[in-house]
């Protein structure tokens, strides 16, 4: 794990991963589905996998003009926004611990 990374991060990171819109895109299991890709890895469409580097797609969200496969094309929307409350920084830095750990298993 990452420097500041604690198991406690990625348990409540992965809850708010299943609790807030994460999973209707990405999959109940990260896998991908139809609006959004795989978080598993090792590889990542438009980040390179670092915990800080998806801080920073959560962050910022990915615009639909910026998505770079032609099979999920819903914009992903900066702090989990949409019909569900946006997360603060902090929920940010759990989930991005939660998405880092199934990618570097």
């Amino acid at each position: 794990m990452p420097a500041g990374v604690t198991a406690m991060m990625v348990a409540t990171g992965d809850s708010i991963y299943h609790a807030r819109n994460c999973k209707n895109c990405h999959g109940a299991d990260a896998s991908g589905a139809k609006n959004g890709p795989s978080l598993k890895g090792p590889t990542f469409l438009h980040i390179d996998g670092s915990y800080n580097s998806i801080i920073s797609i959560i962050t910022t969200g990915v615009p639909g003009a910026k998505i770079k496969d032609a099979n999920h094309t819903i914009p992903m929307r900066a702090y989990g926004g949409g019909t569900a409350p946006m997360i603060n920084d902090d929920q940010v830095k759990m989930v991005a611990a939660y998405v880092y750990s199934l990618s570097h298993k």
